[in-house]
């Protein structure tokens, strides 16, 4: 049994078997996969996920061939990284809510690729939300953090439209009465 130690495989220099012959005391050792017709492996091997058969073959002077099986398990019991980061912070774009899309600042593992979830809601109010990640391995194995995501309203509100500079000419002998317009906020 070994662990994972990249790309969904452990890398492994398997000790030879020891072989013992009446006659030959040096016989041929070959380890081939899964059958005796299956391809010769050199060490050290990628062994992939899971169990992988060992077909070991030993051949004498005489021609005689010996042979048994060795079984490889390389498992993934190791969790993710999972590192959410600083406080993510966004500008306010809606009153009804800002759409984020928080990512963890870090998200990673030694064997496999990783799936990230996070429980925040599709559009965040105003203020903080705390947002929870979840990583997960190939293996199921997971890890967790969380972060806030902080929406702020740092932009002033705008006149639309744009108040001009208003020019009135008048003499003193009418009488004048102005309204300025409303604006929208």
């Amino acid at each position: 049994v070994a662990e994972c130690d990249g790309n969904s495989a452990a890398s492994l220099q398997l000790a030879e078997p020891v072989v013992v012959d009446n006659y030959d005391s040096n016989p041929t050792l070959e380890g081939r996969l899964e059958t005796l017709t299956g391809p010769v492996i050199s060490m050290p091997f990628e062994f992939p996920l899971g169990t992988t058969k060992l077909v070991w073959t030993a051949e004498d002077q005489s021609g005689n061939v010996g042979f048994d099986e060795q079984s490889v398990r390389v498992r993934d019991t190791i969790a993710p990284t999972c590192e959410a980061g600083a406080e993510i912070q966004v500008e306010a774009s809606d009153p009804d809510g800002t759409a984020v899309n928080p990512q963890p600042a870090l998200a990673t593992d030694t064997c496999s690729q990783v799936v990230v979830r996070h429980d925040g809601p599709a559009l965040f109010d105003l203020g903080a939300t705390r947002v929870n990640f979840t990583v997960t391995d190939v293996a199921g194995n997971e890890s967790t953090d969380s972060t806030d995501v902080r929406v702020v309203d740092t932009t002033a509100p705008i006149f639309q439209p744009a108040l001009d500079i208003l020019t009135v000419a008048h003499d003193n002998s009418t009488c004048f009465s102005f309204t300025p317009p409303t604006p929208g906020l």
